[in-house]
């Protein structure tokens, strides 16, 4: 993949794991009960994670200049 692109998709991995992050907030003040929260919030967590363990490891390992 060439750096532009690359480049792209790293910023777009980032605002999507932003804007899951910006969801826990609203769920502890929307989510009555403290498990549910706690499923949810732990679901992101994981997404979140994937996104920087998963994608973007393996978008730096493939960049071409």
């Amino acid at each position: 993949m060439g750096f532009e692109l690359a480049r792209f998709v790293a910023a777009k991995a980032f605002r999507c794991s932003a804007e899951l992050t910006d969801l826990v907030p609203l769920l502890k003040e929307f989510v009555s009960d403290g498990d549910e929260y706690k499923t949810y919030a732990k679901a992101i967590a994981l997404v979140s994670a994937q996104i920087d363990l998963v994608l973007l490891k393996e978008l730096y390992a493939n960049i071409r200049r």
